[in-house]
């Protein structure tokens, strides 16, 4: 069996002036490799797979040594009609070697290059507007648990009055609503505009800008926290259940 293994490197970089003429020296990977394949591409993509190949050849002869101690040299000339020559030479050894073209392929027009650049260019918007909404989805996610966490925690221990014990079962009760909702948000699919998730998130936030600080206050007051600390938690709470602070 064949073991491959893959590098890539950029050459001539994208508006470089014409005639150039690029080195670049490669080696080995394994002990007593025979031979090296390289494949010649042109493109913009960030992976040698998604560009289009100009040439693929195969480099045999190499001497047979440890892996990385062949040092071969290329040499890419492109001339001022765009045309790309190569040159390869063993430099470990001082012989040239001739390189056997397996596939040569027509180069891109300039017409094809830019609209690659343009192609590639959406690509790149579509896939930040997806990271964006995914990104604003997870907000909405985070948030939801660390509610559901807070107010389903237990406050057996706590000490209430009864008031205080309906005040916190409607706020709970809203709160429950508002992860409802958020759960529907956050199950449809395809993902929905950013914008959603947000105004999701903060109708969430409305909901339970009540119970949050209320649940937390009886647990610090059970714990033995201060008068102030308490007062702390409490103070801004709105009268009215559903408002927001």
């Amino acid at each position: 069996d064949s073991l491959l293994v893959f590098s890539q490197t950029t050459i001539i970089p994208r508006g470089a002036t014409v005639p150039i003429r690029q080195k670049v020296d490669f080696s080995t990977h394994f002990n007593r490799q025979p031979c090296v394949l390289v494949e010649v591409c042109e493109g913009q993509a960030a992976q040698a797979k998604d560009n289009d190949l100009l040439m693929m050849f195969e480099l045999s002869g190499v001497p047979f040594m440890q892996a990385g101690e062949p040092r071969i040299g290329a040499s890419f000339d492109v001339d001022h009609n765009g045309i790309l020559t190569l040159d390869v030479t063993d430099t470990s050894s001082g012989g040239r070697n001739e390189v056997a073209p397996l596939v040569n392929m027509r180069r891109l027009s300039t017409a094809q290059i830019e609209d690659s650049v343009t192609a590639e260019a959406a690509m790149y918007a579509a896939d930040e507007a997806h990271r964006i909404r995914v990104t604003a989805r997870e907000e909405l996610g985070r948030y939801a648990d660390a509610v559901r966490q807070a107010i389903r925690a237990p406050l057996d221990a706590v000490r209430m009055s009864e008031g205080e014990e309906v005040e916190i079962l409607e706020a709970r009760e809203a709160a429950e609503v508002g992860l409802q909702t958020a759960a529907e948000y956050l199950a449809v699919s395809p993902l929905l505009e950013m914008e959603a998730y947000q105004t999701a998130l903060s109708e969430l936030q409305r909901q339970t800008s009540r119970i949050l600080p209320l649940s937390e206050a009886k647990r610090k007051e059970a714990a033995g926290a201060s008068a102030a600390e308490v007062e702390s938690l409490v103070d801004g709470l709105p009268s009215d259940h559903g408002a927001a602070i």
